[in-house]
């Protein structure tokens, strides 16, 4: 009787890990939605000011006497997002198939998305001051990004996302 209770313990103990998996990464879907939103509406923001917007109100542009790489940064937004999109159809699919994604692409794309504010901030070192770069909202992006990485609920992923954002913060 005690090897059969151990063993439906077992499974029980299985069954529940596996459930608590998928559920974050439910929530993991959330902190991708937020993103791609970001992204989205950044890609909108920069069509506006590089298609639409006046030279004699384009700030930007002026500021860093037309040097910053508006087409790159549109470009740039865009790639984000849609980047965005596919890992969330990609852990959508793996949710529905109960498929267990491994904790290396997790990590991966985390590394990937953590160096998002790093390629915004290196574009903006090359087109302006970099003490000016520095003291723009860019490299606050690194706390939101470590922020929204807790919906992960995975204390070695966050920390890792911390790591790479100082790291790369560092390199600039």
């Amino acid at each position: 009787a005690i090897m059969f209770y151990t063993f439906q313990s077992k499974l029980f103990k299985d069954q529940l890990e596996e459930d608590l998996h998928f559920e974050i990464l439910k929530s993991e879907l959330k902190r991708i939605k937020i993103q791609a939103i970001f992204f989205a509406v950044l890609t909108v923001i920069v069509a506006y000011v590089h298609f639409i917007l006046p030279n004699d109100l384009n700030h930007i542009q002026r500021l860093s006497d037309q040097k910053f790489p508006m087409r790159g940064l549109l470009i740039f937004a865009l790639i984000a997002f849609l980047f965005e999109i596919l890992i969330y159809k990609l852990l959508g699919i793996g949710i529905k198939k109960r498929f267990r994604i491994p904790d290396v692409l997790r990590f991966g794309f985390t590394f990937i998305e953590t160096s998002f504010p790093t390629i915004l901030l290196i574009m903006m070192v090359q087109s302006f001051d970099p003490a000016v770069a520095l003291n723009t909202s860019v490299p606050f992006l690194y706390s939101i990004f470590i922020i929204l990485s807790t919906l992960g609920q995975n204390s070695k992923l966050s920390i890792f996302t911390g790591l790479v954002a100082g790291l790369e913060f560092a390199f600039v």
